[in-house]
C-alpha cells in the first residue's frame, strides 16, 4: 500500500486538469468515454462501474474504436435533438400559418357579409 495524491479540476466542456504525484495531464470526456493525455482510455459502464486501460497496443486500438464508438453515439444523440427541435419549429410554424389564413378568411368574409350580396339594392 502506498500514499497517493490526485487532484483533479474542471476545465468545461468535460475536458479536466488532473494533477497526481506522477505529473499534470488532461482528460476529455465524451459521452461515458474519457481518453487522457497520459495515455488512459476509460469508459463508464454504469454509475460506480468503468473499464479502464492505459493506451498499449491492443488496448489503444480498443481505446480507439471505444472513442469513435462514443463520439458517433454523441451525432447522432444531437442529431436526434437537432430534428426534434426542428419538427417543433416546424409545427408550430405550420399552427402559425393556419391561424393567419383563418384569420384572413374571416375578414374576407365579414368584409363580404357588410358589402351585401351583388345586385343587391340596400
Amino acid at each position: 500500500m502506498a500514499i497517493q495524491y490526485r487532484r483533479s479540476r474542471s476545465a468545461g466542456k468535460g475536458t479536466r486538469v488532473n494533477a497526481t504525484h506522477r505529473g499534470v495531464g488532461l482528460s476529455q470526456r465524451v459521452g461515458p468515454l474519457s481518453l487522457s493525455t497520459r495515455g488512459f482510455t476509460s469508459l463508464r459502464l454504469a454509475p460506480g462501474l468503468s473499464w479502464r486501460s492505459q493506451n498499449k497496443g491492443t488496448a489503444a486500438a480498443i481505446g480507439v474504436v471505444l472513442f469513435a464508438f462514443a463520439v458517433g453515439w454523441w451525432l447522432l444523440a444531437f442529431a436526434w435533438q437537432l430534428l426534434a427541435l426542428l419538427a417543433r419549429v416546424a409545427w408550430w410554424s405550420l399552427r402559425a400559418i393556419w391561424v393567419l389564413v383563418m384569420v384572413a378568411a374571416e375578414r374576407l368574409a365579414i368584409e363580404v357579409r357588410a358589402r351585401g350580396a351583388p345586385g343587391d339594392a340596400t
